[in-house]
């Protein structure tokens, strides 16, 4: 997918209503999230037919993104329900359009799945995320993780960098991650 193209895409995802100031949640914009997503696939060659971890996943932005560049399955992962609902809606009015329309080209015998089914979300507290039993079947599923986690500037200094280690624990890859200089 061409730079341009992807940053189309993109600017349908749709952001926070109300954003909640206390866990951070500001929009990561379509043209940062272009670059960043952009860069990694052409760059690395680390979406296409891989798993990616999207933790504090918002409004999926950046999960949207390594979908679009080919990864084979993304789940993210959010504390916050209103964030989940937004994330989910965003997969169904930016992918499924698009693959409604690829229906309408391809035969109807056609059985590749959908780029919709290769997303998906869950509400769970990063934090929390590796402690329950049944969460650790996910250690060893991921490739990839990506994230634009809380910096830690509201009474959660270091937040970023808990976000940050589980991550490295929780591929066997590459971890993309945004930082905030001012909260080192």
């Amino acid at each position: 997918m061409r730079r341009k193209e992807l940053e189309q895409r993109l600017e349908g995802v749709e952001d926070f209503e109300k954003p909640k100031v206390k866990l951070e949640q500001y929009p990561t914009p379509s043209h940062i999230a272009t670059q960043i997503i952009f860069t990694i696939e052409n760059s690395f060659s680390d979406f296409g037919g891989k798993n990616v971890l999207d933790l504090g996943c918002g409004c999926g932005m950046l999960s949207i993104g390594a979908s679009l560049m080919g990864a084979r399955y993304v789940l993210g992962v959010d504390i916050d329900q209103d964030a989940i609902n937004i994330a989910k809606q965003n997969v169904i009015d930016v992918l499924d359009s698009d693959d409604e329309e690829e229906e309408d080209e391809e035969d109807s015998n056609n059985t590749e799945d959908k780029e919709t089914n290769k997303i998906e979300f869950i509400l769970e507290d990063v934090c929390e995320l590796f402690k329950d039993e049944s969460n650790e079947k996910l250690k060893d599923k991921f490739q990839i993780a990506i994230l634009n986690p809380p910096f830690g500037t509201k009474k959660n200094k270091g937040i970023d960098m808990i976000f940050l280690e589980l991550a490295t624990r929780s591929v066997s890859e590459t971890v993309y991650s945004l930082h905030k200089t001012s909260t080192r």
